[in-house]
């Protein structure tokens, strides 16, 4: 999804700043598709004094194990537009940004010859008509108050307006995303849209994020992959840390259904990635079963046999890179939860510069590796 932070933020090319078009969405972390240049990276947070700062791979397990040889992520990199799919979606921003930087100018330029259609008729009378006591103020204020009223209307109607086409755009990028991935996969029964929504107890559930203040959500599509039921949607969530919300979960929020047998809390499965990775802040407290360098796996000592070699070894099939920042499962009786931890490239729509296919690419396969462990699961 989704910089979160981006509010009242306005696009600038060479010297005219344009004004950004209100939130349709205001609920999720990535609002504001109008980037004029790349996410900066958020700065990293320091231990407090006397805090050492802990590596949530660092900790002690009852087993450790060996993790396979590493897939090269050069290998995954393919920024071609070939599949009808992936060109709409360039068609799609192309298009867009083109008509929103169009109509950009055209309401900066008749804004400024409203405010001087006003300045003008405001003090011309006042300069003109003499001896009439008040009448030529009043003249001016009216002709003042009149083009302050139809610049308002006119900015009202065009702020719709807005919405409404980046609205459009938002379908035809999911549209796009959607088309591109969920048919490669052989899914059926697909359901769902952009506006359709996670409700905050659903993502509550799988209880690997407390404290949690804020949920938005969007395009949240259900399916059967292989007899098995899912839903996936992109998230954003946020607690309250006393002075302000801070983000503690971007990307997407898959659901599945297994037919593990395991306690109530649960087994919890946690792949760190790269230093953008947001951890999960219920891991303290929990018992690390077996880790890897990898991955960690935490539960109940009663839960050690609750899955089989079959099914871990298909769960560290998963892999996390730059894009995949971190991955955590939440295997819970009848229901898997994951939190897939994604960045920006493929969070955030693209606005400025051209839609770059191959993040798209990397999520399929990741998505579809993903699914063939939740399917043994569910076995």
């Amino acid at each position: 999804m989704i910089d979160e932070e981006k509010k009242n933020e306005t696009i600038q090319e060479g010297e005219i700043k344009e004004e950004v078009v209100e939130d349709i969405d205001s609920d999720f972390a990535d609002d504001h598709p109008y980037v004029p240049e790349p996410p900066k990276e958020e700065p990293k947070q320091e231990a407090s004094e006397g805090e050492e700062k802990k590596d949530p791979m660092d900790i002690e397990a009852d087993v450790v194990i060996e993790d396979e040889e590493e897939i090269p992520e050069e290998a995954q990199q393919n920024s071609e537009y070939d599949d009808p799919a992936l060109s709409k979606i360039e068609e799609a921003r192309a298009l867009w940004i083109k008509d929103f930087k169009l109509h950009s100018r055209i309401r900066t330029i008749l804004s400024i010859v409203v405010i001087l259609a006003m300045l003008g008729g405001g003090l011309l009378p006042i300069i003109l008509i003499k001896n009439q006591g008040m009448v030529p103020v009043y003249i001016g204020l009216g002709v003042a108050i009149a083009g302050a009223v139809a610049l308002l209307i006119y900015n009202t109607i065009n702020r719709r307006r807005d919405q409404r086409k980046i609205a459009e755009y938002f379908d035809q990028f999911y549209g796009g995303v959607n088309e591109y991935v969920y048919p490669y996969l052989g899914v059926t029964n697909y359901e769902g849209g952009v506006v359709d929504k996670v409700s905050p107890e659903e993502f509550k559930a799988g209880g690997a994020f407390g404290q949690v203040a804020s949920i938005g959500s969007r395009d949240n599509v259900t399916f059967e992959y292989q007899g098995m039921d899912c839903a996936i949607a992109d998230a954003a969530a946020q607690k309250d840390n006393g002075k302000a919300l801070e983000t503690i979960f971007v990307g997407k929020f898959l659901r599945t259904s297994n037919k593990v047998k395991v306690c109530e809390e649960g087994i919890l499965i946690y792949f760190k990635g790269n230093d953008r990775a947001l951890v999960p802040n219920t891991l303290e407290g929990r018992h690390a079963l077996e880790k890897s360098k990898t991955c960690i796996i935490y539960g109940r000592p009663e839960d050690r046999n609750a899955l089989t070699q079959k099914q871990k070894k298909a769960i560290r099939q998963i892999r996390t890179d730059s894009l995949l920042v971190d991955v955590t499962i939440v295997i819970k009786n009848e229901k898997t939860y994951w939190y897939l931890g994604y960045e920006d490239d493929i969070m955030v729509l693209p606005s400025q510069k051209p839609f770059d296919p191959s993040f798209v690419k990397r999520y399929r396969n990741q998505l579809q590796t993903i699914l063939e462990a939740a399917k043994l699961l569910n076995e």
